[in-house]
């Protein structure tokens, strides 16, 4: 895998630990709003994006097929391709530095969950690939104003965990999932939620914990399985040989 510090080549993307940004995603929750994690609610994601993070959202059609589900604009850009309601033609508006757009289907009912997901994910981003960004285009890669992200890759779980051999596009879309996670279920919180329940014997009393955690924090059964997992809370053996597809996404 490549990586990159502050100011390496666009080659690259910086490392960054999944325990550090644990870490920085709680902190930055607990500074935001601290009353997530002392009396247990959702994370105002639009807020935090909008009014902590200084960012502007906005909806359009990104794609002809609906396949691209968010945006980060890193860089103003006047020709941002985008579709009309056929999706079959784009055309072009003009951008500003520091957007993050959503595509126009999350505004649909029934998509509550995918799309406080779609702007955590895209908080991802903007928190940790500015620089990376920022060398792309000193690099004169002017395609690169923006990460535009694919509904396959804005999911909790990733099949591509543990290899080495990742391309860049999906070490990015990884630690921006993985930011998307920390975000909406900061540690402190879900573990003051869980803890209190005991030991998790079973599948059913992981199942509780998954309900649970997915109720309080307003995020998939899929994301809550995902973080309770990571943190220990849950044991990976509890769910053998049942398919992810059987828990929400």
């Amino acid at each position: 895998m490549m990586y990159m510090n502050e100011a390496a080549s666009p080659a690259c993307v910086k490392y960054i630990s999944e325990k550090y940004m644990d870490s920085y995603c709680n902190d930055l929750i607990r500074r935001f709003d601290p009353s997530v994690i002392t009396r247990l609610h959702p994370v105002n994601i639009e807020q935090l994006l909008e009014k902590f993070l200084g960012l502007k959202i906005g909806f359009e059609n990104l794609s002809d097929d609906g396949s691209v589900l968010g945006a980060t604009v890193f860089e103003d850009d006047e020709r941002f391709p985008v579709y009309g309601k056929n999706r079959r033609r784009p055309h072009y508006i003009a951008v500003k530095e520091g957007t993050v757009l959503c595509d126009s289907s999350l505004k649909e009912l029934g998509s509550n969950n995918r799309y406080r997901f779609t702007l955590a994910h895209e908080a991802g981003h903007a928190i940790w690939h500015g620089a990376y960004m920022r060398a792309q285009l000193s690099a004169g890669k002017k395609s690169s104003t923006c990460l535009r992200c694919k509904s396959d890759a804005i999911r909790p779980v990733s099949d591509k965990r543990g290899k080495t051999n990742m391309p860049l596009s999906s070490i990015v879309e990884e630690q921006a999932s993985k930011s998307a996670l920390f975000l909406l279920m900061p540690k402190d919180a879900v573990m003051k939620l869980i803890s209190p329940m005991g030991l998790c014997l079973s599948r059913s009393d992981a199942l509780d914990r998954i309900i649970l955690t997915a109720a309080t924090f307003r995020v998939s059964e899929a994301a809550a399985r995902e973080r309770l997992l990571g943190l220990g809370l849950i044991k990976p053996g509890v769910f053998a040989g049942v398919k992810r597809k059987s828990l929400a996404v």
